[in-house]
């Protein structure tokens, strides 16, 4: 959806709600110039909304340039000693603050800053975290919009040289028109010069000569047709490797720059000559290969699972990330550095991990599992705190209540539980119409949601179980449910 945003648009979008989970008075999002050596601050939001100005790098936007790391103030003091103004609009002062930076690849494409005018010491390193991933987040919003453009311009390009190469085969067959007019004038003649041979009853020498040089004729005409032919071929398949090569050389000169726009370019130029005769040039499949490797992930867990993984969390805080899989193996990873904390549960393939749920708190971690049970685990010392029964066969969800005091896991044994979160007693059993295969808490904890095999998503009351209200207009099975903030599935319960 990124991609086809206006850019002003996730500019508005990221800054409004910055300023709404942080609670800060000052929000700004700062874009540079590096050959101008100026910014442009298309979100500014000082106790009311700024126009959009150009002007030249600050300190603060040097150092984030030099330094490509987030910057933090607890003081107005802080915040001057840094460069910034004592006095702002208003005559107010910034009392406490942060700025990260937007990176696109290594390069630092701008910032984005929040303050507060009224407390010292308001914000902590958790969040300077959280506005650095949001910040992530609309540079990756950013890139994809503009990739989406730059994809798009390509497309036109493509369509262009196809023109070019459609104009140059109509050239060509016209050119294997006129030799296959050759080939019949000269059969004519062939045939001419035989009928004159008998008619004028020459020996029997000279119409075996005639009859030879008429065979020689059509011998070159068809001749001359097939090398047209094959000129036209030879033609169009240079040219598409010339257009394959130029289109490698373009993606490897990005690969520093925008990886993604090298797997773009790799991309077509692969295409470019395999959709026509399955081959594949050696620098379009080199290209490709160097494109992927530089492409920028910004994280990649691995090493701790031996088969595909089926689910993965993050943690409330957002510090961590916990991941299941086919493996029988339930992990906890450090969000920030991807490095492997704790191993919860090593079970082995014959039960894989289904579904996992932090707690509200995040000091709990429930795993789904292929054996039927739902095991609960301390993820401070990865030990294990209870194990839910009751399920007959496997279980393929599992949540917390928004309060933490409830578990509620759906099974392929057509059923729902709900346990006591910190006893392990089993609350109440409800039968759904098929198999299940999710289950979600409300915001408000009073409801949850189940989806089943049949098509059907069931909203039921948390205090006994009751159906509340079923929603059935799908026509395959719903594989992913979720209440939106503050309000309910369906229609509004409140």
């Amino acid at each position: 959806m990124a991609s086809k945003l206006e850019v002003q648009a996730i500019y508005d979008l990221v800054g409004d709600k910055i300023r709404e989970i942080f609670n800060a008075q000052g929000t700004v999002i700062v874009i540079f110039d590096h050959e101008t050596e100026t910014q442009e601050t298309p979100y500014c939001f000082l106790e009311e909304r700024f126009p959009n100005e150009s002007r030249p790098f600050s300190v603060v936007d040097k150092r984030i340039i030099d330094t490509a790391q987030p910057m933090e103030f607890g003081t107005n003091e802080e915040y001057v000693s840094l460069g910034g103004s004592k006095v702002v609009t208003g005559g107010k002062k910034h009392q406490s603050g942060m700025w990260v930076p937007l990176m696109i690849g290594k390069t630092v494409k701008g910032m984005v800053g929040i303050s507060n005018l009224h407390k010292e010491h308001a914000y902590n390193d958790s969040d300077v975290r959280l506005l650095q991933t949001l910040a992530n987040s609309m540079s990756v919003a950013l890139e994809n919009a503009r990739l989406f453009d730059e994809t798009d311009r390509l497309l036109k390009e493509t369509q262009q040289r196809a023109e070019e190469q459609a104009r140059t085969s109509k050239q060509l067959r016209k050119r294997s028109l006129y030799l296959a007019g050759a080939f019949v004038i000269a059969l004519i003649m062939a045939l001419t010069a035989l009928f004159f041979s008998v008619q004028s009853n020459k020996n029997a020498v000279t119409a075996q000569d005639n009859a030879a040089t008429a065979q020689v004729a059509k011998d070159n005409a068809i001749n001359a047709q097939a090398t047209a032919e094959a000129e036209r071929l030879r033609a169009e398949n240079e040219k598409r490797i010339a257009t394959s090569r130029e289109l490698a050389a373009a993606a490897l000169s990005n690969l520093d720059v925008d990886p993604e726009r090298s797997i773009l370019l790799a991309l077509r130029a692969v295409a470019t000559t395999y959709d026509v005769d399955k081959t594949v040039q050696p620098q379009a499949e080199d290209a490709l290969h160097r494109a992927v490797i530089s492409s920028r992930a910004l994280l990649t867990l691995s090493g701790g699972h031996t088969l595909s993984l089926v689910a993965a969390e993050y943690s409330p805080d957002g510090t961590r990330i916990a991941t299941g899989g086919q493996d029988g193996i339930a992990k906890i990873w450090d969000a920030a550095t991807g490095k492997e904390l704790l191993t919860l549960q090593d079970t082995g393939p014959g039960n894989a991990v289904n579904g996992l749920a932090y707690s509200p708190d995040g000091t709990r971690v429930a795993t789904a599992n292929d054996d039927g049970t739902v095991k609960v685990w301390d993820t401070a010392t990865g030990r294990e705190v209870m194990t839910l029964t009751g399920h007959s066969n496997f279980v393929i969800s599992v949540a917390f209540s928004p309060d933490g005091t409830r578990v509620a896991a759906s099974s392929g044994d057509g059923t729902v539980i709900m346990w006591d979160a910190m006893t392990g007693k089993e609350l109440f059993t409800v039968p759904v119409s098929d198999d299940g295969s999710g289950v979600v808490f409300s915001p408000d904890g009073k409801r949850f949601a189940v989806s089943s095999d049949d098509n059907v998503v069931a909203i039921r009351d948390v205090a006994a179980g009751n159906e509340l209200v079923k929603l059935s207009r799908h026509t395959e099975v719903a594989t992913a449910i979720n209440f939106s903030p503050g309000r309910s599935v369906g229609r509004d319960f409140r």
